[in-house]
């Protein structure tokens, strides 16, 4: 299509209304979404847009660029879909990204899906960071915490996940086991760097009770807390779906009602429906 970069620049500056917006929008610079403008203004012979102080307003012209321009947009969006999962058949490629505490949860899931999908070539993604689906980083993602707010998103409850403080033995035969709250101070404690997680209820209550010496160790992903807890570096929370499959490891308290986190299953309304996530839920569901 002839300057269709010029048209997707266009089409943003309709949408968000500045030219400054445009451009982070775009990751371009704000002269070279005015250049743009000028170019399509020059071809159509006519204004694309009404200048004012407060921003830019489409005239008649703009707006069908825009509405045009998006149409297209979406229909290019919809034929990558199409070409990376395969269509409607259930092969190619699928994508599943999850944090690490919550591996466990569905990994039979991802085991009955390959098996019963063998032509389709799963992929699993570990990480604490936040896919963007929109962008086809994933087909379906489970996060923790806070209901994803994404306004394109289908977002379904998943599970909750209950937190432990636990040590290791190595840990309990060195310093010995804390046997109330009040002996927490005389402890070491491994926790997270990462802002977030830092936020998180019990991590909260924690830093409350110990002081801040106390915790000698901090690592911003949560499956290395984890590692360092089971190592014997000190105490600190784990997952007990991840705790069962430690037997080194030894819940020093009996846990307060608060020590959870809720759990979302997360895909993009545009593919929610289509045969390869529908399986998998299905999968899912059924385990």
């Amino acid at each position: 299509m002839k300057n269709w970069d010029e048209r997707l620049t266009a089409a943003y500056v309709a949408r968000l209304g500045t030219v400054s917006a445009a451009a982070r929008k775009r990751g371009i610079h704000r002269a070279t979404v005015n250049r743009h403008i000028e170019v399509l203004e020059a071809e159509f012979g006519g204004k694309l847009f009404i200048r004012s102080r407060s921003g830019f307003t489409p005239t008649d012209l703009g707006r069908e660029v825009q509405r045009i321009t998006e149409l297209a947009e979406e229909n290019f969006r919809e034929l990558d879909r199409v070409a990376r999962l395969g269509g409607s058949k259930l092969q190619g490629e699928f994508i599943i990204s999850t944090v690490e505490l919550l591996l466990p949860e569905v990994l039979q899931a991802i085991i009955r899906f390959v098996e019963e999908y063998p032509e389709v070539r799963t992929k699993v993604i570990t990480t604490d960071a936040i896919v963007r689906l929109e962008y086809g980083e994933a087909d379906i993602a489970f996060r923790p915490g806070k209901k994803p707010e994404e306004p394109d998103n289908v977002v379904v409850p998943f599970s909750k996940v209950t937190f432990g403080l636990f040590a290791s033995r190595s840990y309990i035969n060195q310093h010995g086991k804390p046997g109330k709250i009040e002996e927490l101070k005389d402890h070491y404690f491994v926790g997270p760097t990462n802002p977030v997680q830092r936020e998180l209820p019990f991590i909260v209550w924690l830093r409350r009770h110990v002081p801040a010496e106390a915790i000698q160790v901090e690592f911003n992903e949560g499956h290395r807390i984890v590692s360092a807890i089971n190592a014997g570096l000190g105490i600190g929370f784990v997952p007990h779906n991840l705790a069962t499959a430690m037997p080194d490891l030894v819940e020093v308290m009996k846990p307060l009602s608060f020590w959870s986190l809720d759990s979302w299953r997360v895909t993009h309304v545009d593919i929610h429906r289509t045969e390869k996530i529908q399986a998998f839920i299905k999968i899912l569901n059924a385990t």
